[in-house]
Formats: structure tokens, sequence, C-alpha cells
């Protein structure tokens, strides 16, 4: 009997194959580390919450 192919990770809510590739390159983006300073400032992320490094 054969097995399932074991997924390492799943992608909730995508519809086909073209969005689950759009999804993947999100990942890739580059996200400003005055984003994150700013975040931490309003208080929406921990004041001690690590952030990315710049740069």
């Amino acid at each position: 009997m054969a097995g399932f192919a074991t997924a390492a990770s799943k992608q909730a809510g995508t519809r086909d194959a073209k969005q689950a590739e759009e999804n993947a390159r999100s990942f890739e983006a580059r996200i400003p580390f005055e984003f994150w300073e700013k975040l931490k400032s309003e208080e929406l992320i921990a004041r001690n919450a690590p952030l990315p490094t710049a740069g």
C-alpha cells in the first residue's frame, strides 16, 4: 500500500497553483526596518520583541 506524500507546510486559503506561487514569492518581500520600529513605537508589538536587523 502506497503512503501519502509528506507536506512540510500548508497554505490555507490557496485557490490554485498560481496563487500558491504568488504566496511563496511574498516570503521574499523585503520589509523596511522602519516599519518594525513604527510597530514598536505604536505598541502594536512588544517593546522587547526582537526585530530583524536593518539593512
